[in-house]
């Protein structure tokens, strides 16, 4: 036993935290009554067979427009109420700071606005927690395991829906660093659970015979109503949050189905569809606007790139470092989380514990508060300016600022004289590459105050005529080497000014050091404390300013994912801002997932990735500047007219030859900022297909495909060949969720069902044996001292008999294993009385069913009346026969002593069981797996020699009746694991030799677990504590 195994005996991982999570039975159990159904459809006429199978299938359409309008109308008011709460708590912070100017006073109001603003939100989230726990996190680590099977209803109830929904409002409104999509995933699931339960349940209950029958049939096969709700409610929901109904199918396909089928797309992307349509017009009746985390660039984006082995090979780099990025986070996120689990373990579920929850909430959401106003006071403000914000554009711009930088636009030849290569003194703005592929692209005209001249054939004669200063001299000689260009006169081309009052007054534009004002929009890029527009005096012109850091965390999580993919405006964040950002954010975000607040992950992993990339992206444009010994480009790689390409050779060489080294190294810090995004979110998840999925449907544009799939494939292969899970699944470990993977553990190869049974009872054994002196007591039950290998030998498997009486019955209810401080066994085999034989297979909630249908009143102790008292009240006596074989399951899933772990692996992976009964060769059940059973820890270790062996050959000959020539002891190793014990016929030296060396390192292994646990307590509480 390495060390690695000693997490597994304590902590969040420990064996009794498993115990206490139950498996979900998604099949239908073969009892009396589901033989009553199968007699009774035999009988029926085909004709009414027939309408009720329609009814069936009528009634999972109607569930999947139910579902989905539902978790839509919810998703809705959610974005409703925290977007009302955050704006309302960012605008008091934003006014604090406007009010501020100089003032340190009024700074450190604006910090004590923000301390309190962030801290009471989410101390009352925390509250939200306390009051029910289930609602803590995401939810989306429980939700995957439920959906894998993981009994966890508990967390899927109405009480869960309501603190989850006013946690996430609180916490995200209240500026911690969570988002809210997360959240709607297990919103989600509930809402769709709940549908079924407390609506299409109820009304087939009340509805005539037929639909009685189909709500009797919904009730028995949870796989195909109950569970599937939830799939689809979970897809629905984080379709919703980000409108994209194509993600929240594939999300279902890729994470959230362990028990996929065709079916099951179709009807989750009608959920998802009905999600986003009710989420889009109930959004529009509240009057808001739907957000996406990415906004489309305009027409001034070449419509067609040409791909660079540059632009690839910087793509794969930020692919691979925000990859790695990722496996830091997530071992950061995972490392805070045991800690906090094992913690929990220790204290249990009281004030000590709450104390320290509330103190940690406070704490990370002060640092919030701070790190929000710090941003917005420290960094430098900048000028909302055309120059500073397109300053070695690509072209690709917002439409809403594409409007503010040009004032029309024609249709132009992309073979004119313009672009002849001949000429040997052509220039033109833009390559071809980045024109269009037809006969016809779009070219723009500029502002008069982005050059501080302009082209205007109606108004610049004229403005000459009025002022002779405005002229342009020397524009004759720059129009003379474009001589394809005609109908083009030197009066044409003028000073820049904005109307003919500005011109009479002299407020024209200078040409040499241009600037004109850009609306940005005060909810996207707040001014924070920077100062109120002023006049520049060399242009005549009012320009405002912003904060780069109130613009990333005085808004809202989706504006700071925008304001970080914004393309065509590289110098609108610097990258020292981006840099404290990306510091300050990821270390929150970490912080804040650990809290005992309701809140996802999804948008901080996107935000972090897009930090990451657009950091890089700035970088290398630094580096190239460095190299190139310039401060950048100044170029604007936008398709002018042609009739400009005269005035911007006289006014700037540069701005009208693109063709150097800067123009070619150069990538866009938004499209990195993109692939930083992709492979953080991939990397971090272990998402792929939805993660690309995602952003091609809501970037939609064919350029960003290639960008998207080599980041994502880039970082996925960087953890993996690091060999790091998905964050989900890692937290799924910390919370002792036993999920199954579809494949099993390549330890599990090497043994069978059986070797599981004899690890399980030597575990227990040498659990008892370190526990102290007076739980070994209580445990043994009246054993002697003399006699304490006997007492401290495993209780026999916990049986049946078939016609057992109540009285037996409620005795096995009330059975705890030691270390056990209330009944946790699920599953009981049903032997034949006298013979030993397995009958069936009957769980704890069949038989209280069956003791509630015809018993006397009962406490949670399960104390009856007397007996008289029960004759004279007419109810059964209790040594009556309870009648097992009315509820067991005659047809359970039965395995071999000798049948490999994999295929039990194989059965409960694909067929939904939750109990796997294990029998003998005389049919006799000797143990039952069940979920836990198979989780890797619980997989005996192996020793270096047994890993070089082909257990597949083995489990073919251990399973042949046909001798196999490898049985002889020349091709035996020594160290022959468990699974060959029974493979053709070993010499009696192998046999020897594998019992001896299996021997000992049981003899290793149990000493190292006594050198590890020694002094350690092994009570631990249950999962409701973590």
């Amino acid at each position: 036993m390495g060390p690695k195994h000693k997490k597994h005996l304590i902590g969040p991982l420990s064996y009794d935290n498993f115990r206490h999570v139950n498996s979900l039975q998604l099949h239908a159990p073969f009892d009396q009554k589901e033989r009553d159904l199968a007699g009774l459809r035999s009988y029926e006429c085909h004709g009414e067979n027939h309408r009720e199978e329609k009814l069936a299938s009528r009634l999972r359409q109607f569930l999947n427009v139910l579902v989905g309008v539902s978790v839509g109308l919810t998703a809705a008011l959610i974005r409703y109420a925290l977007e009302a709460l955050g704006k309302w708590r960012r605008g008091w912070i934003i006014h604090l700071l406007e009010q501020s100017g100089d003032s340190s006073f009024g700074v450190w109001r604006a910090f004590a606005a923000a301390v309190c603003l962030t801290a009471v939100p989410a101390l009352l989230a925390t509250c939200a927690v306390v009051w029910c726990p289930a609602s803590a996190g995401s939810g989306i680590p429980g939700v995957l395991a439920f959906l894998n099977g993981v009994d966890l209803r508990g967390a899927l109830g109405g009480r869960v829906l309501v603190a989850k929904t006013l946690g996430t409002v609180l916490a995200v409104g209240g500026g911690m660093a969570v988002g809210p999509e997360g959240p709607m995933v297990h919103v989600g699931a509930i809402v769709g659970m709940l549908v079924v339960r407390r609506c299409v349940a109820p009304a087939l209950r009340r509805m005539g015979p037929m639909c009685r029958r189909l709500e009797d049939e919904l009730s028995r096969q949870p796989l195909r109503y109950h569970i599937q709700a939830a799939v689809m409610g979970s897809g629905a929901g984080i379709a919703a949050a980000f409108s994209a109904p194509l993600a929240g199918t594939v999300f279902v396909v890729e994470e959230a189905a362990s028990f996929f089928s065709k079916r099951l797309l179709l009807h989750s992307f009608i959920t998802c569809a009905c999600a986003v349509l009710t989420a889009n017009l109930v959004e529009g009746l509240l009057g808001l606007t739907t957000k996406s985390i990415y906004l489309r660039t305009a027409g001034g984006c070449p419509t067609s790139f040409t791909w660079s082995p540059i632009l690839a090979l910087q793509v794969c780099v930020t692919g691979v470092l925000c990859g790695l990025l990722a496996i830091l986070f997530n071992r950061i996120v995972v490392g805070i989380s045991s800690k906090f689990a094992i913690e929990a373990t220790r204290l249990g579920s009281g004030w000590p514990l709450w104390r320290r929850r509330f103190a940690f909430t406070a704490l990370v959401s002060t640092l919030c508060g701070v790190f929000a106003v710090s941003m917005a006071v420290a960094t430098p403000c900048q000028d909302a300016s055309l120059q500073n914000a397109f300053h070695g554009s690509s072209g690709c711009i917002l439409e809403e600022w594409l409007t503010q930088l040009v004032s029309g636009g024609m249709s132009v030849d992309n073979n004119n004289n313009h672009n002849n290569n001949n000429n040997k003194n052509n220039k033109t703005t833009v390559p071809k590459a980045l024109l269009s592929d037809g006969p016809k692209s779009m070219a723009y005209l500029p502002v008069p105050g982005l050059f501080g001249a302009q082209y205007n054939p109606t108004l610049c004669p004229a403005a000459i005529s009025r002022n002779a200063g405005c002229r342009l001299d020397g524009i004759e000689l720059m129009m003379s080497k474009y001589p394809g260009i005609k109908d083009v006169l030197p009066e044409h081309y003028c000073c820049g000014f904005e109307s003919r009052a500005d011109l009479e007054q002299g407020n024209v534009y200078n040409q040499s050091h241009p600037k004109a004002p850009l609306m940005m929009g005060d909810e996207r890029w707040p001014r924070g404390s920077c100062p109120l527009p002023a006049v520049d005096p060399d242009n005549k012109v009012a320009i405002g300013s912003y904060s780069p850091g109130a613009a990333l965390t005085l808004v809202s999580p989706t504006d700071v994912v925008r304001n970080l993919l914004t393309r065509g405006t590289p110098g609108i964040l610097s990258w020292q801002v981006v840099a404290i950002y990306l510091v300050g954010y990821f270390i929150l975000a970490a912080c804040s997932a650990t809290a005992w607040v309701p809140g996802g992950l999804l948008v901080p992993m996107i935000a972090i990735g897009a930090a990451s990339g657009r950091l890089i992206g700035l970088a290398w444009r630094h580096a190239i500047n460095a190299i190139a010994g310039t401060t950048g480009s100044s170029q604007y790689n936008i398709p002018w007219i042609p009739q400009l390409l005269p005035m911007l050779d006289f006014l700037d060489s540069s701005a009208a030859s693109p063709a150097n080294l800067q123009s070619v190294l150069h990538t866009e810090p938004g499209i990195l900022a993109l692939a930083g995004c992709a492979a953080f979110l991939s990397g971090s998840g272990s998402l792929v297909m939805f993660v690309l999925v995602l952003l091609i449907e809501v970037t939609l544009d064919p350029f960003l495909i290639p960008v998207i799939l080599i980041s994502v494939l880039a970082a996925r292969t960087t953890t993996s060949l690091l060999g790091t899970h998905g964050l989900y699944h890692e937290l799924m470990h910390v919370q002792s969720l036993p999920f199954l993977p579809e494949s099993g553990h390549w330890r599990q190869g090497h043994y069978v069902v059986d070797d599981l049974l004899k690890e399980d009872e030597r575990r227990l054994r040498m659990l008892r044996a370190v526990q102290p002196e007076e739980v070994q007591s209580q445990w043994r039950r009246g054993g002697s001292p003399e006699n304490q290998d006997v007492a401290l030998t495993p209780p026999p498997l916990v049986t049946l008999s078939k016609t057992a009486t109540r009285a037996e019955v409620s005795a096995v209810l009330e059975r705890c294993l030691p270390g056990d401080a209330k009944p946790m066994l699920n599953g009981f085999p049903v032997i034949e009385p006298g013979e030993g034989m397995l009958c069936g297979l009957v769980t704890r909630d069949a038989l209280l069913t069956l003791l509630a249908q015809s018993s006397v009143p009962h406490t949670r102790s399960w104390h009856f009346l007397s007996t008289n008292a029960a004759a004279s009240a007419g109810y059964p006596p209790e040594n009556a026969p309870a009648g097992i074989e009315r509820v067991m399951d005659t047809a359970p899933f039965v395995v071999q002593a000798e049948t490999p772990v994999l295929h039990a692996h194989m059965l409960f992976s694909r067929c939904g069981i939750r109990h796997l009964v294990v029998v003998n060769s005389a049919n006799k059940p000797i143990g039952v797996l069940t979920r836990k059973s198979l989780m890797p820890w619980r997989t005996p270790w192996l020793s270096t020699n047994s890993l070089q062996h082909d257990t597949f050959l083995e489990q073919r000959e251990a399973h042949s009746p046909i001798p196999s020539r490898r049985g002889s002891g020349t091709h035996t190793p020594q160290d022959t694991p468990p699974s060959r014990r029974g493979s053709g016929f070993p010499t009696p030296a192998s046999k020897s030799s594998a019992r001896r060396t299996r021997t000992l390192e049981q003899q290793q292994q149990q000493h190292r677990m006594l050198q590890e646990v020694q002094g350690s307590s092994m009570s631990l509480s249950t999962f409701d504590a973590l």
